[in-house]
């Protein structure tokens, strides 16, 4: 592979009127190619992918005030829009310790760390009252 780089998709879990966060996930791949290219390859894994990937609640940092009470870790869904965001840093940081390990356990001298400012697509999921989960937007 020629200058291949990490690229990340992430996912968010909504409640059914797409307001509040309750949960995250996070997956990492070594891609080439064009820009265009990789962000074909992440839309496309998108709808499948979420099961292997890394879950993670949302951080208690996050707190959201319902009527009755403040409750952590949940995220307004409002804060994917913050460009200051650091609602996936805890999931990028468990990706990272992953590909630590895996190129330990694989003896490989690849220091595999995600990029300041990673290529990457976020994708909603919505867990029905069954369990079900679905792929939102994909």
């Amino acid at each position: 592979m020629t200058n291949p780089e990490i690229i990340v998709n992430l996912w968010y879990y909504v409640d059914e009127n797409q307001q509040f966060i309750s949960a995250l996930a996070g997956r990492a791949y070594i891609a080439e190619g064009s820009d265009e290219e990789k962000t074909s390859l992440l839309r496309h894994l998108a709808g499948t992918d979420y099961p292997l990937a890394v879950h993670r609640p949302v951080p208690d940092r996050y707190v959201t005030d319902f009527v009755d009470r403040a409750r952590p870790g949940i995220a307004q869904f409002s804060e994917l829009d913050n460009p200051a965001t650091q609602l996936f840093e805890e999931v990028y940081q468990f990706i990272e310790l992953e590909l630590a390990q895996m190129a330990e356990k694989q003896n490989w001298p690849v220091d595999f760390k995600i990029p300041e400012n990673p290529l990457y697509v976020m994708t909603a999921l919505y867990r029905d009252d069954f369990g079900e989960v679905h792929v939102l937007g994909a």
